[in-house]
């Protein structure tokens, strides 16, 4: 046994860790919901459960760049006692009522301290006693002190109060706010109790110093950011929320957490019950998760829009992780499935077996990698990854492949057509080459000697099959079902044709044959690479639309020089990455790390997997802004030419001379909430995407028997195959006039005009289209 002489206090550095712990809430996102919180716990406390007295009033000043939270519970002296007191195990008195989320006392005050540029201070009015606290946020010796305010002298610390409507008015006076603004439902709720808490954040930090237009689209913002915080779901669920921005309410009533209407088939799933006990990754033990008594269960929920947009419900598209008290985490979906089709997927899970030592501590903000965390969280990813699979399988049987193949047909033919409607001086260019019908030879990754790729990642390879002509003439092939082959077996996996996993470390050389085996493409050196992490270096700066930049891609291994290998393997453009963005109108990115930004401003998430398990990603962010580049140089199709008229075609379909990218990626999902006619979109600028799941399009197949739809009809039908055909005609009309123009700029009103003689002089493009269609329908109708 050792003696020790210990010291009589921790020595720690107080300012530099509550630093370290209050950084995540010093923004209105995640410090507002902390004091709405907090006022409804409050509530809890005092054992007000009336819904109709429970008014928690939100108030922001543009002007002042200020903002404010008011409730009508009232704190009693214990409360600014425990309340004074950093990470206090005691202060929330959660044993007081079931709905008390208060954790370790850090929230609200974070938000206080690190949100406010100048000074904060919390004010209360109850049972005739009055008390005022804040902070000095201006002065750095004070930061993180708490202090009672003074006023003649003394502090404002339980003095006697008889008139708190006075006291009330003066704090809404310092929102420049008047007390007949409230809302009635909140003012009759003051008659009632005749007490009040008013929490001050002086000059919010992230507001001031900006512009007036700047800050109030920032303020517009606040009420979504509330209603989908995690931390403010109980209290809406339990007290009516209001929100003023200067005097007027954002809404016509108290807020209420909405949530997307579901994807047809998906609307009610059933809840999964967490098993007793699961199994760890990697390490194969079983550990148990709770009581077989305790309530614990995982429910999904679908969206039928994907919430991984920019200018969606991005931050819905998380699992809520609650311990039966509190929301202690968001596990993002797109950690846990990266997947597209896991953007339309959110939900909660309740396990009040995650006790504090499971949890990230005052941040409430994720969990500890915890043998029980890691165990239910692959459950939840599996749970996810099935659903997922069953969100692709019924998205893949939205048309029928034949009405698939028929409306690309028409597309194609229409096309054709409306070349004849373009001089060939300056958008028609060279005829498109003729393609083969056998295989004469096939050409793997454009006879390179090698490649590479990380353990547990899916790459697309480069595989192109031509029939060779006697002049010597390569015409491209299409063929379904080449064939892998590799020397060791247990290295490559294959997806699909042209799609390879990483299976095990190792090496192997690698080629492709027909199915019949007659011919075989050149051979590569294939090298699968266990790596430990991949850091991304994306550009430090703001991106212009479409701009199409490299990103540094740097591989970690547990072996010592390996790295190195890498790094330049990366440079050669050896190393495959699997890679993909998790706002997928934001952009996209091809295996060698090429990233092209979309027309959509904002933050994007560029995410790398570098190893098997579901977690074994990383991230990093790229900025785009509001300025687009220039177009660039249209890409040959496929078939080593650069095609006239944009590729038409339906969304859904693969675009051509796009096999850098997974085939998620070489396409674009259309739907309800995208236009019927989708162009310039980075990186498809040579292909126009026809969406037959567009509000537009989906009234035009509406089936009906009478005035009333019955249904929706096919895509291959005849009114659907002549809507094809006037959304050919729009485009055309577009072309033309760039033609005429040559890109250069006009006004609104010589482009209306140019339109207009445009549609003249192409109108009869809409016959021959449409009897286009009715000979396509007619041939559907002799096959069938």
């Amino acid at each position: 046994m050792i003696d020790f002489d210990f010291l009589p206090q921790i020595p720690i550095d107080s300012g530099h860790t509550l630093d370290q712990l209050t950084g995540r809430f010093q923004t209105v996102k995640d410090g507002l919901p902390e004091l709405v919180k907090n006022a409804k716990d409050q509530y809890a406390r005092l054992g007000v459960v009336e819904r109709e007295l429970r008014h928690i009033v939100v108030i922001v000043s543009s002007t002042l760049r200020s903002l404010a939270v008011l409730d009508f519970a009232g704190a009693q002296m214990q409360d600014f006692n425990g309340w004074k007191t950093w990470s206090s195990r005691t202060a929330g008195r959660g044993s007081l009522a079931d709905d008390i989320e208060a954790g370790h006392g850090n929230g609200g005050k974070s938000f206080m301290v690190r949100g406010s540029a100048d000074e904060a201070f919390m004010e209360s009015c109850y049972e005739e006693a009055r008390t005022k606290m804040g902070f000095k946020n201006d002065e750095a010796e004070c930061r993180y002190l708490p202090g009672y305010a003074r006023e003649s002298g003394r502090p404002v610390y339980g003095v006697s109060e008889t008139d708190p409507r006075r006291r009330l008015d003066g704090c809404l006076a310092s929102m420049e706010l008047d007390y007949e603004q409230l809302p009635s439902p909140a003012r009759r709720a003051f008659d009632a109790r005749d007490s009040f808490t008013f929490v001050r954040v002086g000059s919010v930090r992230e507001w001031s110093g900006r512009r007036l237009a700047t800050v109030r689209n920032l303020v517009r913002q606040i009420q979504a950011e509330l209603v989908e915080h995690g931390q403010a779901a109980l209290t809406l669920e339990t007290c009516s929320v209001w929100i003023l921005v200067d005097g007027e309410s954002m809404s016509d009533g108290p807020l209420v957490a909405t949530y997307p209407n579901p994807l047809p088939g998906f609307e009610a799933l059933d809840r999964a019950p967490v098993p007793d006990d699961l199994t760890v990754p990697d390490t194969g033990e079983r550990v148990a998760t709770g009581s077989s008594g305790d309530q614990k269960y995982l429910q999904l929920a679908t969206s039928r829009e994907p919430l991984r947009r920019a200018d969606r419900r991005k931050a819905l598209n998380v699992i809520r992780v609650r311990n039966g008290r509190n929301v202690v985490a968001n596990w993002s979906v797109a950690d846990l499935s990266p997947r597209s089709e896991s953007a339309f997927v959110y939900g909660q899970l309740l396990l009040p077996a995650l006790t504090p030592e499971h949890l990230a501590g005052a941040e409430r903000h994720g969990t500890v990698d915890t043998p029980l965390v890691l165990a239910v969280r692959a459950w939840v990813a599996a749970q996810v990854e099935d659903l997922a699979s069953r969100i692709q399988q019924a998205q893949a049987r939205n048309h029928r492949p034949e009405d698939r193949t028929r409306a690309n047909d028409a597309l194609e033919r229409m096309r054709e057509l409306m070349r004849q409607y373009l001089r060939g001086d300056t958008l028609v260019g060279p005829t498109e080459r003729p393609r083969g019908t056998r295989v004469d030879e096939i050409v793997f990754e454009g006879g390179r000697a090698s490649v590479a790729l990380a353990a547990g990642t899916t790459v697309p390879l480069q595989v192109a099959c031509f029939e060779l002509t006697p002049q010597g003439k390569r015409l491209p092939v299409s063929v379904d079902g080449l064939e892998m082959c590799c020397e060791t077996g247990s290295v490559l996996d294959l997806v699909s044709t042209g799609l390879v996993r990483g299976v095990w470390p190792g090496r192997t050389k690698c080629w492709f044959r027909t199915g019949e085996g007659g011919v075989e493409s050149n051979r590569v050196d294939v090298e699968v690479v266990s790596c430990t992490g991949v850091e991304i270096m994306c550009p430090d700066r703001v991106l212009l639309q479409g701009e199409h930049v490299r990103l540094t891609m740097i591989f970690r291994t547990a072996a010592g020089g390996r790295e190195d290998l890498l790094v330049e393997a990366a440079t050669r453009n050896d190393l495959l990455m699997e890679g993909m963005v998790d706002e997928s109108e934001m952009g996209k990115i091809s295996r060698n790390g090429w990233f092209t930004a979309g027309h959509v401003p904002g933050v994007a998430t560029v995410r790398v997997r570098f190893g098997p398990a579901q977690q074994d990603t990383n991230t990093d962010t790229l900025n785009i802004g509001t300025e687009v580049a220039p177009p660039r140089r249209r890409p040959d199709d496929g078939n080593g030419t650069v095609p006239d008229v944009p590729v038409i075609l339906l969304c859904g379909q693969e675009a051509p001379g796009m096999g850098e990218y997974t085939p998620d990626q070489r396409t674009h999902p259309g739907g309800e909430y995208h236009p019927t006619i989708i162009e310039d979109e980075p990186p498809f600028e040579h292909v126009i995407w026809i969406n037959p799941d567009s509000k537009e399009a989906l009234r035009v197949r509406k089936e009906r028997h009478g005035p009333t739809p019955t249904g929706v009809g096919r895509i291959a039908s005849k009114s659907f195959l002549q809507f094809i055909a006037l959304k050919c005609f729009e485009v055309l009309k577009r072309l033309k006039v760039r033609q005429e123009r040559r890109d250069q700029q006009m006004t609104e009103v010589e482009y209306r005009r140019d339109l207009a003689q445009a549609e003249l002089d192409c109108s009869d493009f809409i016959d021959r289209a449409f009897d286009l269609a009715d000979e396509l329908y007619h041939g559907e109708m002799e096959a069938d």
